[in-house]
């Protein structure tokens, strides 16, 4: 029904283009838009259908009212008090039916909102969760990008579906009273519709540089953020003060061109709109009044409903301008929607070696090789700023090597997969604001006994014991100490029963005892390949390990 509609109101919408300084491109647009990306793509056909009919309803009210207008003023002209009886029983019945039908318009409307922004949350959150996220989706985008394409766009688009319907009934009602003030109308009305073509470009540009502004101010507010104990331990507020100042005046300067744009484009549609209306349209109105061609209540409803051309132009266009101004924001959902994701990934075959050959990366490395084979016990060590996360990030497949190969069994290694391989202790634990139980186990069944037993190896037992596997979490375990928390991070990695366990400074916020104890209870036992940095360890902890190799002295930077 969408696409129809569309399709009937596509001839008036060509009639904008009259000037020779109108091409038809917006008609393509307009053609590309309603094909692909509706918001019915992302809902119910149910309850699409239901909203379509529930707006075309919603539209006919406004005919409704002019109709009965018109028969008010001709019963004033004609004294007929029976019929005026009649009018207001008619009247009062039509504004209940259509009151009743507009609680479930805006229902359905409600609805529809809800269905599509379930379906693009969960499209992005999957793209998050199966790719590496190339297109660099951030919190701003996911928050501030979306609630703008909620309500610029999505909305935008089921605004513009009720003022095609309003229009199209408004003009078939007043075509039906007179032809010749009808077409007057209309001309007058689509007239200034071609003006505010003149700022379309500059809103879109606009638009842009906010949101880039928009994306500069809120990682400047992170950083400020995460670093507030730094900026006061070190008094140095004016200085971050006077930093944020520019990323703050660039947000809102960008914003008030964009609204100002929009703005001037709305004044001009207005302006020209009142202009053509009451000079043209309402004194010809009135001449045929006084000729008798039409009635008074005629001239009245055509007047009326004229405002059905004027006003749902005038706001179709207003929402046509904001709309554009979320196509970069709808182009990139578009791309992660489009990218191939992978969910569910096939079981690792059989660890037997890994090698990297002359790897390169950025200014880090320069030709640096390694081999680990099976059930190794590795320990890596080098000096702070060789990049030793960073290295854990090739050989999880999260970075790619500038040059060199990655090899894993023999053969390049699959970077969307690679990682089936690894369980990984960060050197900064990840806790997520849920339970205990899921921290460790990732709403995997785990069976009481394993879970027991990695919680010993883990020294976690007395933790649980407090507080209990169903107790909540706060939000980066901000309730935990700095041991706990790399505690639960080496307990989840066990838990996952993976080949190969990354360590990076897995035990740097234990005392010296704990850390041996873990080492020899948990890391040592592993039934697997180990490979840890680290720099801190006890000659002890150090013996543990198969071979420890200093990974500067390899690196031939």
């Amino acid at each position: 029904m969408g696409y129809c509609l569309i399709n009937i109101t596509l001839p008036f919408i060509q009639m904008l283009m009259i000037s020779k300084n109108f091409n038809n491109s917006s008609i393509i647009q307009i053609h590309i838009h309603r094909r692909k990306h509706m918001f019915y793509k992302y809902c119910s056909k149910k309850n699409s259908f239901l909203f379509f009919l529930l707006a075309f309803t919603k539209a006919s009210e406004s005919v409704f009212i002019a109709f009965i207008v018109s028969l008010y003023i001709n019963l004033a002209q004609t004294q007929n008090y029976h019929g005026l009886f009649f009018v207001s029983v008619l009247s009062m019945g039509g504004i209940l039916l259509f009151t009743l039908l507009n609680f479930g318009y805006q229902k359905v409307r409600a609805t529809l909102l809800k269905e599509v922004n379930i379906k693009i949350k969960n499209d992005l959150v999957a793209y998050l969760l199966g790719t590496d996220n190339a297109l660099q989706l951030d919190a701003s985008y996911l928050t501030n990008d979306l609630k703008q394409l909620e309500t610029a766009r999505i909305e935008g688009q089921l605004n513009i579906t009720i003022f095609a319907f309003e229009f199209l009934l408004a003009l078939v009602a007043a075509l039906a009273g007179n032809l010749l003030l009808t077409l007057v109308y209309f001309v007058a009305s689509i007239l200034p519709v071609a003006l505010q073509r003149l700022f379309q470009k500059k809103i879109t540009a606009t638009s842009k540089a906010w949101q880039e502004s928009n994306s500069t101010y809120t990682t400047k507010v992170n950083e400020l953020l995460k670093n507030l104990l730094v900026i006061k331990l070190y008094d140095v507020r004016k200085l971050f003060s006077a930093k944020m100042s520019d990323p703050i005046g660039n947000l809102e300067e960008a914003l008030k061109k964009m609204k100002a744009y929009i703005g001037y484009t709305n004044e001009v549609f207005i302006g020209t709109t009142l202009t053509t209306s009451i000079i043209v349209s309402f004194s010809l109105g009135v001449y045929l009044t006084m000729q008798h061609q039409i009635t008074l209540g005629t001239f009245l409803m055509i007047s009326q409903l004229s405002n059905n051309f004027t006003s749902p132009l005038m706001s179709l266009v207003s929402n046509l301008n904001t709309l554009k101004t979320t196509n970069t924001i709808y182009q990139k959902y578009l791309t992660a929607k489009k990218t191939k994701r992978v969910l569910d990934l096939p079981s690792a075959t059989d660890f037997a070696s890994l090698d990297l050959n002359q790897v390169s990366y950025k200014e880090l490395y320069h030709e640096l090789d390694l081999s680990v084979s099976k059930h190794e016990k590795l320990l890596w060590t080098a000096p702070s700023g060789f990049g030793k996360t960073t290295l854990f990030k090739i050989l999880l497949g999260e970075l790619t090597p500038g040059t060199g190969t990655y090899e894993l069994n023999g053969a390049p290694v699959d970077r969307a997969s690679v990682h089936a391989y690894f369980a990984h202790v960060a050197q900064e634990p990840r806790i997520f604001a849920d339970t205990l139980r899921f921290n460790l186990c990732l709403g995997k069944d785990i069976s009481k006994e394993k879970l027991a037993q990695v919680l010993d190896l883990t020294g976690l037992t007395e933790l649980v014991a407090q507080r209990g596997l169903d107790s909540s979490l706060k939000a980066d375990g901000s309730d935990l100490s700095g041991g706990q928390k790399q505690r639960i991070e080496l307990a989840r990695a066990l838990l996952q029963e993976r080949q190969v366990l990354l360590v990076d400074e897995g035990t740097s916020a234990l005392d010296p005892k704990l850390s041996e104890l873990i080492h020899q209870k948990a890391i040592a036992t592993f039934d697997g390949t180990v490979i840890e940095i680290a720099h801190k360890l006890s000659p002890k902890e150090q013996k543990l390990f198969t071979k420890t190799l200093a990974l500067n002295e390899l690196n031939k930077a």
